[in-house]
C-alpha cells in the first residue's frame, strides 16, 4: 500500500466517525411528536398510580406516632 492509499484510508476511517456526529437527521423531527404522547401519558399514569403515603425513613416517627394516635382513638 502506498503513501495516497494509506492517508486516503486513514482518512475515511477518520471521517467515518465523524460523519454521524455531523449529519442532520430529518426523521427526527417526525419521531419527536410521535414520542411525546407515549411520555406524557406515562407521567400521567405514573403520578396517578402513587400510593397516597410513601414510606420515607426521615418521616418513620412521624408516621408511627400518627399510628399509636389512631389506635388510641
Amino acid at each position: 500500500m502506498n503513501l495516497p492509499e494509506r492517508l486516503r484510508s486513514g482518512f475515511l476511517k477518520f471521517a467515518g466517525y465523524l460523519v454521524p456526529l455531523v449529519q442532520s437527521m430529518p426523521s427526527l423531527g417526525v419521531w419527536i411528536p410521535l414520542m411525546t404522547v407515549p411520555f406524557i401519558g406515562y407521567i400521567f399514569f405514573f403520578f396517578i398510580t402513587l400510593p397516597e403515603r410513601c414510606y420515607c425513613p426521615l418521616n418513620s416517627n412521624r408516621l408511627q406516632k400518627e399510628k399509636e394516635a389512631k389506635e388510641k382513638s
